[in-house]
């Protein structure tokens, strides 16, 4: 359950745990790039390409994805807006190359959808009641991410 106070919200320790686990996945997998990019034999494309996601790790962002989740309801709870709705369904559940080319197609939409911004909140801040929401975002998050090349 979110709480305000001057610091800014605050989430439930189930929350703070899958995104504890998160970054430190990520944390890992960078420091495993780093280790075998700087190795003679590897480069950093054949690390990354080398590495797997803990196995742990990997099933549980695979459960999260097939939980379905009752988008429309979410929309009309004010937990979502459409405009977040329709951004959400353009990526998820499509090919890589298609997820890909509508994230380039409109880069600050999807930024904005993830990190807030000028335009509201982020999806993130808005669904902070519904753990369902967040952990299927912060997998979708991490989907996009993967999928799009280093800059």
């Amino acid at each position: 359950m979110q709480k305000c106070n001057a610091q800014g919200p605050s989430f439930s320790p189930q929350l703070v745990s899958t995104i504890d686990l998160l970054d430190s996945y990520s944390t890992s997998i960078a420091h495993d790039r780093q280790r075998a990019a700087s190795r003679s034999h590897y480069t950093l494309s054949s690390a990354k390409m080398s590495l797997d996601p803990p196995t742990y790790l990997n099933s549980l962002q695979n459960n999260i994805r097939a939980r379905p989740i009752p988008w429309e309801g979410a929309v009309r709870a004010g937990t979502i807006t459409d405009n977040d709705l329709k951004r959400i369904k353009a990526v998820d559940k499509v090919r890589k190359e298609q997820r890909k080319q509508t994230v380039e197609g409109d880069t600050e939409a999807y930024r904005s959808l993830l990190l807030g911004g000028n335009q509201g909140k982020s999806v993130l801040e808005s669904a902070a009641k519904r753990a369902d929401v967040i952990q299927y975002m912060l997998v979708l998050s991490g989907d996009l991410i993967n999928g799009m090349p280093p800059q």
